[in-house]
């Protein structure tokens, strides 16, 4: 029992971590991927559906998206990050100025448009269950 609650706290530490440093701390959870998606990729129809989330070095808002992304990787939905200057045609393109940025892409187009942080129940689709008392966006703010 103690061990289980010491191996606990040690995750809690890291995902504070993870959320309030400067930098991520490698945990394995929330790393990187790009799923063999091609640098040459302009437009959002090029893209299978999923979540995209836009991102750069020495980026804090960044480092903590991530945190979130793992959550929404737990209940089941395709996230995909992209480093901003290896896709820079498809940021530009989709109207990217600054990182992180979000895309929802669905049947070949783009649902919708997040700039910024934002928390997993807003990043998520609207049929996705949210927790209880969590105000429901239905844009962008």
């Amino acid at each position: 029992m103690l061990g289980t609650l010491k191996s606990y706290c040690h995750e809690l530490a890291i995902l504070a971590l993870c959320v309030v440093s400067l930098a991520c701390v490698p945990c394995g959870r929330c790393a990187e991927n790009e799923e063999g998606i091609s640098p040459d990729v302009v437009s959002v129809g090029q893209l299978p559906d999923g979540i995209y989330i836009f991102t750069a070095d020495g980026c804090v808002p960044c480092e903590r998206i991530k945190v979130e992304a793992a959550i929404l990787k737990k209940k089941g939905y395709n996230v995909t990050f992209l480093d901003s200057t290896k896709y820079a045609k498809l940021f530009a393109n989709v109207g990217g100025k600054a990182t992180p940025l979000t895309l929802i892409v669905e049947d070949g187009k783009l649902k919708r448009k997040i700039r910024g942080y934002r928390p997993w129940y807003v990043i998520a689709p609207l049929n996705i269950t949210r927790p209880r008392g969590v105000p429901l966006y239905l844009r962008d703010l």
